[in-house]
């Protein structure tokens, strides 16, 4: 995918993975998963992963490809949800070898489930992009194919190149307001840990943001229209809030949208014993215990970069976080 004429690089990422994470498309959200990425704050991922690509290689490519897009499509009848969810991680899997960070949506509101993924064309190092080279499109299709084989899906016999304009699928979107893009965004340049308030301004101009400083630092999203006040997107957003975040003082508490997202950043464990019982297939079994595997490695990540060793301190992380907020 390159930048679409007339629009900003955030927005052309965004045109692209709004319509894949379409909470009416993915049972609110709940069909999607993610590798080395937040969904909600692709778009600015993506471009902090260009910048840097920039700095540590010298290359400004012209005509640079941002992202990359499979869809994926399933006979109808022939797989849950969940299981199509399951196969096209693993297709992002086989095909990147975890050095790009990709999103899977499943789509439900056809006839035949299918797949969208989008995946990031920087790896995550920022040492390389992803070559689509001649035989790519192949490639995806026989992992594809090799997949549906193991979990005895049917696999298209003699298929036909078969090419549809973006707009056509497109559809109705269903976006997040500019302050929501914006709290999303700030929440994804925290996650960098720069070292200070102005890092933090800088990795938000990476990100598409324009800046205005005066009495009250304001920020015009990607894509926006207007400046909006740090102080009005919430007390977790407030300049003096965020200046104690990066001081060490205060843990940040991201505001999930309104919006019909229905996912949180930290995973919840599943009860594979009781959805066993109440009927589940193999492939969603092992698509839950994968999700139970990544829910309890972001725990033992948080408490390591916390230095929680004991319960001690982890009831002090919380007095901390929750301090602003008590009598």
């Amino acid at each position: 995918m390159h930048i679409t004429k007339g629009k900003t690089l955030a927005q052309s990422i965004s045109d692209r993975t709004d319509y894949g994470l379409n909470p009416e498309k993915t049972n609110n959200g709940e069909l999607t998963s993610a590798y080395a990425c937040d969904p909600r704050s692709f778009a600015s991922e993506v471009l902090i992963s260009k910048r840097q690509y920039r700095h540590f290689t010298g290359k400004d490519e012209k005509n640079d490809v941002l992202v990359y897009q499979v869809r994926q499509s399933f006979k109808p009848g022939e797989v849950s949800a969940e299981e199509a969810n399951q196969i096209g991680y693993e297709l992002a899997e086989r095909l990147l070898h975890g050095e790009h960070a990709f999103i899977v949506a499943t789509h439900t509101d056809r006839k035949h489930i299918h797949n969208h993924i989008v995946f990031c064309s920087t790896a995550l190092d920022c040492s390389h992009k992803f070559r689509n080279v001649w035989n790519s499109s192949r490639l995806v299709a026989e992992i594809s194919d090799e997949l549906c084989r193991e979990h005895h899906l049917s696999v298209v016999q003699n298929p036909q190149n078969k090419t549809v304009s973006y707009e056509k699928w497109e559809g109705d979107k269903s976006k997040l307001t500019s302050r929501d893009s914006l709290r999303i965004t700030i929440d994804a340049a925290l996650r960098m840990q720069p070292d200070g308030f102005d890092a933090l301004m800088q990795l938000m101009e990476e990100a598409g943001c324009w800046i205005k400083r005066g009495a009250h630092v304001s920020i015009k999203p990607s894509g926006g229209e207007r400046y909006i006040r740090l102080d009005s997107l919430g007390a977790e957003y407030s300049e003096a809030k965020l200046r104690k975040v990066l001081d060490g003082h205060h843990i940040h508490i991201p505001k999930i949208p309104r919006s019909e997202y229905n996912y949180s950043q930290v995973k919840r464990l599943i009860d594979v014993e009781a959805k066993l019982r109440e009927g589940k297939g193999k492939g969603y079994m092992i698509w839950a215990e994968r999700n139970n595997i990544d829910a309890k490695a972001q725990s033992i990540i948080f408490l390591k970069e916390h230095n929680i060793g004991f319960i001690e301190e982890l009831e002090n992380q919380i007095k901390l976080c929750c301090s602003d907020y008590l009598p």
